[in-house]
């Protein structure tokens, strides 16, 4: 893993995935927390959300490939199965055995098929299919709208 310089209260660093180098920020400790963004999005996505999520759990919030600072893959296969084989090789190679999810937008379909095909990895799936707002933190978005948890199967 390669550190870089970011922000106060967050790390960002990069893990080499199936050839790809993948970009995540990383704050907090505890149980993990892997957050996945939208569709053209990064883990910019969560600047606003990382801290206090981090009071609470190690956060980790990645860019998926192709996005973000994510290496640029030519003729990457992005179907949903493909993006949630890729996140299980990123949680291998951060030496995460399990997470709880949280995702957001197209995050939420690959966090749905991750659910479904590596129950191991998710301890429990927590979708929000809202766009993230600027200023708001994750103790106030929770209080208007609760993310529906569902079990791993």
């Amino acid at each position: 893993m390669q550190q870089e310089a970011t922000q106060p209260g967050y790390e960002g660093a990069f893990v080499e995935v199936a050839g790809a180098r993948v970009h995540y920020l990383q704050a907090g400790s505890g149980k993990p927390m892997l957050l996945i963004h939208g569709l053209v999005g990064s883990s910019a996505n969560w600047r606003y959300n990382l801290d206090a999520l981090a009071q609470h759990a190690s956060v980790y919030a990645i860019d998926l490939v192709n996005m973000g600072k994510s290496q640029r893959v030519e003729g990457l296969d992005a179907t949903l199965r493909a993006t949630a084989n890729r996140i299980v090789a990123i949680m291998d190679a951060l030496g995460l055995a399990q997470a709880d999810i949280i995702a957001h937008s197209h995050g939420g379909a690959v966090a749905l098929m991750l659910a479904a095909r590596a129950a191991r990895s998710a301890s429990r799936a927590s979708m929000r299919m809202s766009s993230i707002r600027r200023g708001c933190s994750a103790s106030s978005c929770s209080r208007r709208r609760t993310p529906t948890a569902a079990p791993a199967t």
